[in-house]
């Protein structure tokens, strides 16, 4: 029988320890560190997508309607798009009809258009679409 001459190295030293608590601890903040930024990211996300919508919501409307845009149109945001700290909308949407470019004059380009201010920057989104009637 063969006797093992390291009986007392059995285990981890406690200096062992500290330091992968140490490196672990680091990796641990250097996770909760990301979370801020990505909550930011989602709330501009979620901006972006609710005024997508609009923009599509008033596009749909003037197609469906299948009439000429003679003038400009301009409305604030509905109310479940941002607004500043006293409640006041930071943008508006905008539509209006151009003359189609290659000439037909049974055919006419629609433009909508939401601007609005996030994070101190103005943004912009627009969509193009064509009516005939």
């Amino acid at each position: 029988m063969k006797r093992n001459k390291f009986k007392y190295n059995k285990g981890l030293s406690l200096i062992e320890v500290l330091i992968a608590l140490g490196i672990l601890a680091v990796g641990i903040l250097a996770i909760i560190g990301i979370f801020p930024s990505i909550f930011r990211l989602n709330a501009n996300s979620w901006n972006t997508t609710e005024i997508m919508l609009i923009t599509q919501e008033k596009m749909d409307e003037v197609l469906a309607n299948n009439q000429y845009i003679s003038t400009s149109a301009q409305e604030d945001y509905p109310s479940q798009i941002p607004r500043d700290a006293q409640g006041n909308p930071t943008g508006y949407r905008k539509w209006w009809g151009e003359a189609d470019p290659g000439g037909n004059p049974n055919i006419q380009i629609i433009q909508v258009e939401v601007v609005w201010i996030e994070s101190g920057r103005v943004k912009r989104y627009n969509l193009t679409g064509a009516v005939s009637p």
